[in-house]
């Protein structure tokens, strides 16, 4: 790490600093777990599923006989 970096975190990146508490490292912990952010610390989107939404547009929208 340079010098000038010492003691700085990037944008969006967590920093704890010492002396820290049991709770406060748990809170940071977590925050870390549920925020994904990339190298950049810009968020990175959260996977999710269609199956709900296609379920829903099947029953609104049922298929055609032929």
């Amino acid at each position: 790490m340079l010098p000038a970096q010492q003691g700085r975190g990037g944008h969006g990146i967590p920093l704890l600093t010492k002396p820290y508490r049991r709770g406060e490292l748990a809170r940071m912990l977590r925050r870390c777990l549920d925020l994904q952010v990339d190298f950049q610390g810009d968020p990175v989107p959260q996977p999710y599923s269609v199956q709900p939404d296609l379920e829903r547009f099947l029953r609104e929208n049922p298929p055609a006989k032929t």
